[in-house]
């Protein structure tokens, strides 16, 4: 429609406008189901807690067609250097094959863990200087070996004569 049929409505800033940012959400995720197929999502947590039931380390993962984002890697200063983080992503990347993913991607700055990632096979395939500032955030991405399929002819019975 032209500008002269439908003008321009004013636009308006709101905080905390969750209804508003889920309906949003909502809309543009019908739009990318239609170009792209089903979104694949599943949103959630792994945790690692001590015997105090204190809270050692945990990831927070969303899958999305055949991606998965690990928005949130976080282990305690203490328990860092034991084998955490390592586990946790990847117990990550399990979950993301069994849910249909083949590629993992995050993103982190300079000063929190770019080494562990490359460690762990991660590359870098993005970066933004001076954000936060005095720093860059980086983004890393990992395409995921195949699942193991199952052999077929194990799985067959053999022919009763």
């Amino acid at each position: 429609m032209s500008q002269e049929t439908d003008p321009m409505q004013p636009i308006t800033f709101e905080e905390n406008a969750d209804a508003v940012a889920a309906e949003l959400d909502t809309r543009l995720g019908q739009f990318n189901d239609q170009q792209a197929g089903p979104r694949n999502i599943l949103k959630f947590v792994l945790e690692v807690r001590d015997d105090n039931d204190e809270l050692v380390g945990g990831l927070v993962g969303e899958t999305l067609w055949n991606t998965l984002y690990v928005g949130v890697l976080w282990v305690h200063v203490q328990h860092r250097g034991n084998g955490y983080g390592t586990a946790l992503m990847e117990r990550a990347q399990q979950v993301a094959r069994e849910h249909g993913c083949d590629v993992v991607f995050l993103n982190t700055t300079t000063f929190q863990a770019p080494g562990f990632y490359a460690k762990l096979g991660y590359t870098v395939f993005g970066e933004l200087a001076d954000v936060p500032r005095g720093h860059r955030r980086l983004w890393f991405c990992k395409r995921l070996p195949a699942a193991p399929t199952r052999d077929r002819d194990a799985l067959t019975l053999p022919v009763q004569p």
